[in-house]
């Protein structure tokens, strides 16, 4: 009885531990490649408005418009 369950036992752990070295990783190829900058690979929907791809200007003018819009000191209206 003992020797049953534990083959048994041992064929279910064998089985439920293939099964999980089966699965193969998600192959996404959406994004930007590593080696681009950063100015020229945002180039989707999510981007601000006045950003134009490539331009170098325009991405330091974002960044810098983001960072004083996120500045809790910049954004607080005095007493």
């Amino acid at each position: 009885m003992n020797a049953t369950l534990l083959r048994i036992s041992l064929a279910v752990g064998l089985a439920a531990g293939l099964t999980a070295c089966g699965q193969e990783a998600a192959k996404t190829s959406a994004g930007p490649k590593a080696d681009q900058k950063a100015a020229t690979a945002a180039d989707n929907g999510y981007v601000e408005k006045t950003f134009t791809s490539g331009d170098q200007a325009s991405w330091n003018k974002a960044l810098k418009d983001r960072a004083a819009a996120q500045n809790d000191y910049v954004r607080a209206k005095p007493l």
